[in-house]
């Protein structure tokens, strides 16, 4: 449905902060509170500050939507969108890039030290065809992003509309994990 429907957007709703973009802010702010919630919820099990991590995670992947701030920086605005202040234009901008790096880093460790990979692979059931079809709106995404398709409008419209999908299949992910976990917490060793 998302082909048709990047044909059927008004080429502005693609745009940097356009409607398919405040989408996926909101899902990906949902995406941290819900996250923050399961870590409240799982209060005293061993996998407790993993979903803390997990809604650093979302938080980052907030921040690169909203260009770590820039889009709160209008510049100008064109027929093809809204131009927005470079980050290099920022004064300590070799800062900012540090602490974003930083943040991604320990973010990045703390899911790899926190996840319970063996239960994760061995006791919980891989949801296929969520796995498939994220991988294939990622790929699709890209090649929108590439401007590939059409090289217009409908690249644009598209690549915000699959990311949505990534999003959304994230907080997916999220859930289907979270009880996996739960349920193999209950299970007898």
């Amino acid at each position: 449905m998302a082909f048709p429907a990047a044909f059927l957007f008004p080429p502005w709703a693609g745009w940097e902060n356009g409607p398919l973009e405040m989408l996926q802010n909101i899902v990906l702010a949902a995406g941290a509170v819900c996250c923050i919630a399961l870590f409240r919820k799982a209060r005293g099990c061993y996998h407790h500050s993993l979903w803390l991590a997990i809604s650093l995670y979302f938080l980052i992947l907030l921040g690169r939507e909203l260009s770590w701030g820039r889009v709160f920086m209008l510049k100008t605005m064109t027929d093809h969108g809204p131009v927005f202040v470079s980050m290099h234009s920022l004064p300590h901008h070799v800062i900012i890039h540090g602490i974003i790096a930083v943040i991604i880093m320990v973010t990045m460790l703390a899911l790899i030290v926190l996840m319970p990979w063996r239960r994760i692979f061995l006791e919980i059931p891989v949801p296929v065809p969520a796995f498939f079809l994220i991988i294939a709106a990622a790929i699709v995404a890209a090649i929108a992003d590439k401007g590939l398709l059409t090289g217009g409008p409908f690249d644009e419209n598209l690549e915000e509309e699959m990311e949505f999908l990534v999003y959304l299949l994230q907080l997916y992910f999220v859930r289907w994990y979270y009880c996996g976990l739960e349920h193999a917490m209950q299970q007898p060793q």
